[in-house]
């Protein structure tokens, strides 16, 4: 079970998503990614449980030990984990496609999901986030609101048949715009999970308002974060005033196209935060991530307030300091 640290208020309300790079990575640099959690003070950490690696060979196969890792490694520091089952093994999937398809038998997950449930709650896993941007194709080959449902839907079941202390979140909606076959917009995506049924099996809704490169408050229609205000509003019109919006992922890189300068997403972390706390509908924020993945010019590896090589941009000592007190 996790040990407990005292935080304050602010810290509750922060972590960091690290995706999957945190299941190869070796001992020390997961020891030292995560020691940078830590001392930030901030609680959660989200990864994947990737359903495509634990069943890799067939439904009657199981492989946790990168998931035990990881999550031991976390408990030890005091953290709190998000979990992301997500990803369609081969046999679970249509033939040719990658496991960024939903799965053929929706079933067929959700055992996945039980099965991780009762090894991992009594590990203190209580918040799973069931898939990973399912309104883009990026994640969800051609996004289909009414077959994510039926997805969200039995997962939940799944969990909650283990313990009823978990939290259901939806998967993080990516910023995107209505592209038929390719991307739905996160507001237009909630709808429709509502019209499809979704409504009562989850317990909040996951966003990754990211808005780079414009400023996180720039008035725009398609500005992620704002939007969260749209995605209350559906919300409050089906009932769930009560539940809130989670942001699992947001940030932004420091170099690459659309990249913004370290002072820029210094103070960034700060916008972000000040916007995303004085809402009273919204539950933790995380950043992604804690360190680049590379020094080079690839955007998707420089979301980091950690260079590649462990050192902190400005964004680590500001982030720090918003959890201080």
């Amino acid at each position: 079970m996790p040990t407990t640290v005292p935080r304050s208020q602010n810290a509750t309300r922060a972590g960091f998503a690290t995706g999957s790079i945190v299941l190869s990575e070796s001992d020390d640099q997961l020891a030292h990614d995560l020691d940078a959690v830590a001392a930030t003070r901030a609680q959660w950490v989200r990864f994947d449980f990737d359903w495509s690696w634990v069943q890799r060979d067939g439904p009657s196969s199981w492989d946790w030990s990168a998931i035990d890792r990881i999550v031991n490694a976390v408990n030890q520091r005091g953290l709190s984990v998000i979990a992301l089952p997500a990803y369609s093994p081969t046999w679970a999937r249509p033939s040719g496609t990658t496991n960024k398809h939903g799965p053929n038998n929706p079933q067929d997950f959700a055992n996945f999901v039980r099965a991780a449930a009762e090894r991992y709650v009594p590990e203190g896993v209580l918040v799973w986030e069931i898939w990973n941007e399912p309104n883009v194709d990026q994640f969800w080959a051609h996004p289909d609101p009414v077959a994510y449902t039926a997805l969200l839907k039995a997962a939940a079941h799944a969990l909650r048949s283990v313990s009823p202390a978990v939290t259901v979140l939806t998967g993080g909606t990516a910023p995107a715009e209505n592209s038929p076959g390719y991307s739905l917009s996160p507001p237009t995506f909630i709808k429709r999970l509502y019209d499809a049924g979704a409504a009562g099996s989850f317990d909040g809704v996951a966003i990754h308002p990211y808005t780079f490169p414009d400023d996180p408050t720039t008035r725009i229609s398609s500005n992620a974060l704002l939007q969260a205000r749209n995605i209350r509003m559906e919300m409050v019109a089906h009932g769930d005033g009560n539940k809130l919006i989670w942001a699992t992922e947001t940030g932004a890189p420091t170099r690459g196209q659309g990249s913004v300068s370290e002072s820029r997403q210094a103070q960034w972390v700060q916008i972000y935060y000040s916007v995303w706390n004085g809402w009273s509908f919204t539950g933790p924020m995380l950043w992604y991530s804690i360190r680049d993945l590379s020094s080079g010019w690839d955007q998707q590896q420089a979301f980091g307030m950690l260079h590649a090589n462990g050192s902190p941009k400005q964004a680590f000592a500001v982030f720090r300091s918003l959890l201080a007190g």
